[in-house]
């Protein structure tokens, strides 16, 4: 498949279709939490929890949030689509890779966790004296790995030549 080709051009929108809704994913997540904390410390109770909160938090896997894991892989394919592998070991290539795997490694830690923490606080199957700081905990590792993917896009956009001495 060459560069311009049609099957190219849809792989690149898939990759970046991927980056973009995983991206916004992870930061709505961040952001919800961030208002349920919110809300909870105003009323320190689930009642005032809005229904857009309740309906966000109501599903059992976050598989939006998840949606990046595939940006590696999309990548790699187009990689090897335009036959340019050497592509794959370039050091901007490399710092984008580390960036992503920091931002899973923050997403499986943390993000997830918490906000399956939430999501049972608000159906009402966990105790909600964590609640805030679970709340905190998502919002927080939401930011992080929101940043993370961020930089590893810049750098794959920029492909800068020499990223460490």
């Amino acid at each position: 498949m060459a560069k311009g080709s049609v099957g190219y051009d849809l792989l690149v929108m898939v990759h970046v279709g991927v980056v973009v809704v995983g991206f916004a994913s992870v930061c709505m997540t961040g952001y919800m939490a961030n208002a349920a904390r919110r809300i909870w410390a105003r009323s320190g109770d689930m009642a005032p929890m809005s229904e857009a909160i309740r309906r966000f938090f109501s599903s059992e896997r976050e598989i939006a949030g998840r949606i990046p894991y595939f940006a590696p892989p999309t990548g790699a394919a187009l990689a090897l689509a335009s036959g340019n592998s050497r592509w794959l070991h370039a050091e901007w290539v490399v710092a984008a890779g580390i960036c992503w795997v920091a931002a899973v490694v923050v997403s499986e830690a943390l993000l997830w966790p918490a906000t399956g923490f939430l999501r049972r606080c608000i159906q009402g199957d966990q105790d909600p004296m964590r609640f805030s700081k679970e709340a905190g905990v998502a919002s927080g590792a939401a930011a992080m790995a929101a940043a993370l993917y961020l930089l590893a896009s810049v750098v794959m956009f920029l492909q800068p030549r020499h990223i460490w001495p």
